[in-house]
């Protein structure tokens, strides 16, 4: 994606969540409902994409999807596709997401590791997280075999890789600076 398409979906997403005088809830719904919608209409990418299918023909799709995800979103996506920028809605989604976590001083964590977390250890790991970054933390959790032990933590610009795989890979660059082995 081009870095003028990002700033674009970035200014929608803006538009669409961060409405003034609104909570929080409010904002999040609205965007759960585009996300809905987003996924709806995932599988019929090619026709919104393709030049065949006219509006009127790509509009009904996205009324029709209406029941399930609310007039707000729907009338949103129109727009969008109006304005020749339908293609931008899974961004737009992304963007709106970051814009509400950081209005509301949230970071959303991705955490990898070998073997699943206790629930002690996630909210520990969430504490620390959160102490060092002073928002608050939202983590997934999934389990990446690879990694032989230990976690790899993406949060924001943030990556902490704590693993066996990466203290072998560091191990393995430093030996073939020095020549050895």
């Amino acid at each position: 994606m081009k870095a003028s398409d990002k700033i674009l979906a970035r200014r929608y997403a803006k538009a669409f969540v961060l409405r003034e005088g609104e909570k929080p809830a409010q904002a999040q719904a609205r965007l759960d409902a585009l996300a809905v919608l987003a996924e709806a209409v995932a599988p019929l990418r090619e026709r919104f994409d393709s030049p065949v299918v006219g509006l009127e023909a790509k509009r009904a799709a996205l009324e029709a999807a209406s029941a399930a995800v609310g007039a707000d979103a729907v009338d949103f996506a129109k727009m969008l596709l109006d304005a020749k920028r339908f293609g931008l809605l899974e961004e737009i989604v992304s963007q709106a997401r970051a814009a509400l976590d950081l209005a509301e001083n949230r970071l959303r964590a991705e955490v990898s590791s070998a073997l699943p977390l206790d629930k002690e250890q996630a909210l520990r790991l969430e504490k620390v997280l959160s102490d060092y970054t002073g928002k608050q933390v939202q983590a997934v959790y999934t389990l990446a075999p690879e990694l032989l032990g230990g976690l790899r933590v993406k949060a924001g610009d943030l990556l902490v890789e704590n693993s066996v795989k990466g203290r072998l890979e560091r191990l393995k660059g430093i030996i073939q600076e020095t020549g050895s082995l």
